[in-house]
C-alpha cells in the first residue's frame, strides 16, 4: 500500500513504520470514503480530544485532528452530550523552527477552523491564552525572554517582538527555578 505522497511505507526494523508513515496512513484511511465504518466507530468512541504540545503538530497531524473532530460539529452524531477538544501549546517550547508566517499561519487556520466549526455548530468556543506557568519560577522565565529578546530567536514566535503578548509569568514566583 502506497501513502498520500505515494510513497512505499518506510521502516525503521524488523516489522516498524516511521511517525511519518504513521501519519501518511492515518490521514490515508481518515480520506478513504470506503471506512466509513472506521469512522462511525471513531464517533462512537472519541468524546473528549487533547492535543498537547500543539506548538510542535504538524499540517498533517493537523488535518487527521480535524478528520477526528469533524462529526463532533456535524449534529447530534453517537452522542447526546457536548464534546470537547483542547489543545495545549508554548510556542517558546517548539521544537520545529517554524518562521512566524509560518507559524502565524499555521495558528490562524487551526483557531480558524475550531472557531467557524464551533459557531456553525451553535456551539460556544473559548479560546484562552494562560499567561502564568506553575513548572518554571521567574528566573527559568527570565532568561528564556532573555533568549527570545534576540531577532533571530524571536521570528518563530506569533507576538509582535517586543511585545508582552510573549511573555509568561511565574505562578510560583516565590521559587527560585
Amino acid at each position: 500500500m502506497r501513502s498520500s505522497n505515494g510513497s512505499a511505507p518506510r521502516r525503521t526494523g524488523a516489522g516498524c513504520s516511521t511517525t511519518r508513515t504513521l501519519i501518511d496512513k492515518t490521514l490515508d484511511l481518515l480520506n478513504n470514503v470506503s471506512a466509513a465504518w472506521v469512522h462511525y466507530k471513531l464517533d462512537r468512541g472519541i468524546h473528549h480530544l487533547l492535543i498537547d504540545e500543539a506548538q510542535d503538530t504538524s499540517p498533517k497531524q493537523w488535518a487527521i485532528v480535524k478528520a477526528l473532530v469533524s462529526e463532533f460539529f456535524a449534529g447530534a452524531g453517537a452522542h447526546e452530550w457536548q464534546r470537547t477538544i483542547f489543545a495545549v501549546g508554548d510556542e517558546k517550547q517548539s521544537i520545529l523552527f517554524v518562521s512566524r508566517s509560518g507559524a502565524a499561519r499555521i495558528r490562524q487556520k487551526c483557531d480558524g477552523f475550531f472557531q467557524t466549526s464551533h459557531q456553525d455548530a451553535e456551539l460556544k468556543f473559548i479560546a484562552t491564552e494562560f499567561k502564568h506557568s506553575f513548572r518554571s519560577g521567574p528566573n527559568i522565565l527570565k532568561a528564556v525572554d532573555a533568549v527570545f529578546a534576540r531577532v533571530e530567536a524571536h521570528k518563530g514566535l506569533t507576538a509582535p517582538a517586543g511585545s508582552a503578548g510573549a511573555r509568561v509569568v511565574a505562578g510560583r514566583s516565590s521559587r527560585p527555578g
